[in-house]
């Protein structure tokens, strides 16, 4: 029994509040960020007023020495002794035992400086304070929405503060040049280089949207990286995106090649369709760029690989709409979404070795699927509806993926010779 009341005054003890928590409750405002808020969006949450865990009456009694050391520490550690922190509130307690006592109930903070100097965050800000301040003043015209955007994402600008001119340097020469259509690599900004925006397109991307005057987010807004999302968004030339294709046909060579990569847009521009007299009549699209390598020779066709799901570029190739159109893919869930998104623009697209016979003859060459597809998908037809499903489903197995390169090329062969 004394081993369980030694214990339970010992978590009594525990419980009573001391400074460092105090200090922790002040901490958990700042890691929310509301401490920050106060420089640019004041509020009431100071004075802050902290309710005190104390001794009971009975614990006065039983243990007046630990109480009173207890209350000499909160005493040491407030702004009183320091000048600066916590002021605390004393009330009077009557106990039997102890007679009357003048107890610490609650730890009031006055205000934003006394919790910096607490947390010894005074610096951070001081110069989270300076960062706002040159966002507001340089761009008084955004200041509502940079006050918000602040507010809701302090650290974001607390943890760029060493930068904070750059970042003002880039966002105003985009001000003064809105698209001005050059390459990042030509953007002429004082202590700025090209990777430094490459490294900080996302902050970027979202201070430049609240700052550029009636800006409407760009196709891929919200990413500010990827194929052309920041440059395209903020009127940069970008990077041109390019394909490769091979001619199956010597006499479609062009100028004597036959493995040519090109911008889309010129790709788009060579009307190789069957609209001419000697034109392709044929196009195969496969992912896997060595499978586009090594189909064989067919006449009046062409081999498009590599895209991936960029395959939607070739939605912006008129002159494809006129040949017959077969997609080879994987056999997973992945190979079927870029099926279904081909035929969404070329809906006379067949699909290529990517049925049920073809899975379950090459069981032994399974690999698994790590991330499947799990969306619907509306271009397929019943059969490829049916074998997605099953994929989805698991019902040949969990992750069921059959690579198009792992298909033995006597059965390519086969296929392109039956079409």
């Amino acid at each position: 029994m004394a081993a369980l009341l030694a214990a339970r005054g010992k978590r009594s003890l525990m419980a009573w509040t001391e400074p460092k928590d105090i200090t922790a409750r002040i901490q958990k405002l700042w890691d929310k960020g509301a401490i920050l808020r106060e420089a640019i969006l004041p509020s009431d949450l100071f004075p802050l007023s902290i309710k005190l865990s104390g001794p009971t009456s009975a614990e006065l009694g039983q243990r007046f020495a630990e109480a009173d050391a207890w209350i000499a520490r909160l005493v040491a550690g407030s702004k009183e002794q320091l000048g600066y922190g916590y002021t605390l509130e004393f009330s009077e307690r009557t106990s039997r035992l102890s007679g009357s006592n003048t107890l610490p109930v609650r730890a009031v903070v006055d205000n934003v400086g006394d919790a910096l100097k607490l947390l010894r965050k005074d610096e951070a800000f001081i110069g989270f304070t300076a960062f706002a301040s040159l966002l507001l003043t340089t761009f008084p015209d955004a200041g509502d929405d940079l006050a918000d955007w602040l507010g809701r994402y302090p650290f974001k600008a607390l943890d760029n503060l060493k930068d904070a001119e750059r970042f003002l340097a880039v966002l105003s020469w985009f001000r003064r040049n809105p698209n001005s259509g050059l390459y990042l690599r030509q953007l002429d900004i004082a202590k700025v280089d090209t990777k430094f925006i490459e490294r900080n397109r996302g902050l970027l991307t979202e201070l430049l949207r609240l700052v550029l005057p009636g800006h409407q987010q760009g196709s891929d807004a919200g990413t500010g990286v990827g194929a052309g999302g920041f440059e395209q968004e903020f009127g940069l030339r970008r990077k041109p995106v390019t394909m490769r294709f091979r001619v199956l046909d010597d006499a479609l060579a062009i100028g004597g090649m036959t493995d040519i990569q090109l911008p889309i847009e010129q790709f788009a521009g060579l009307g190789l369709g069957s609209s001419k007299k000697h034109g392709a009549r044929t196009a195969f699209i496969t992912e896997n760029e060595v499978n586009g390598l090594s189909l064989p020779s067919v006449p009046r066709a062409i081999a498009i690989f590599g895209l991936g799901y960029g395959v939607d570029l070739l939605a912006g190739v008129p002159w494809l709409r006129d040949l017959d159109i077969y997609y080879w893919g994987d056999i997973d869930t992945h190979g079927f979404a870029m099926l279904s998104m081909v035929r969404g623009f070329l809906p006379q697209t067949v699909s290529l070795l990517m049925d049920e016979k073809t899975l379950l003859a090459n069981k032994k060459l399974w690999v698994d699927e790590a991330k499947p597809f799990k969306g619907e998908l509306v271009n397929l037809t019943d059969t490829e509806q049916q074998v997605f499903r099953s994929l989805c489903d698991d019902t040949y197995g969990k992750g069921v993926r059959l690579e198009q390169e792992r298909i033995p090329f006597q059965s390519v062969l086969d296929a392109i010779a039956s079409l």
